[in-house]
């Protein structure tokens, strides 16, 4: 799996479809995908939490590839809901 750091715009246009792995004010990580293929962040579901990146990384496994992520870890604020509005999903 690619871990290359990228900006926004660049994630949007490079992969597969939308996947973006990122540390919370928890301490504890979250994968956001994009449902679909090209989905965008406003497709997402969240999935977590995680207790590392690594296992945030391993649980992309579970879907189809989306082709690279992006990994944010400056903290976040702790999700309530995915970017497409469902609850978010427990691994």
């Amino acid at each position: 799996m690619n871990k290359k750091i990228l900006s926004e715009k660049d994630l949007i246009s490079s992969l597969q479809r939308y996947c973006l792995i990122y540390l919370a004010n928890n301490n504890k990580w979250y994968l956001e995908l994009a449902d679909n293929e090209h989905g965008e962040r406003r497709d997402a579901t969240t999935y977590g939490p995680f207790e590392t990146e690594d296992k945030a990384d391993n649980y992309i496994n579970n879907f189809s590839n989306p082709g690279g992520y992006h990994v944010e870890r400056k903290k976040q604020p702790v999700p309530i809901k995915s970017p497409n509005g469902r609850n978010v999903e427990k691994p």
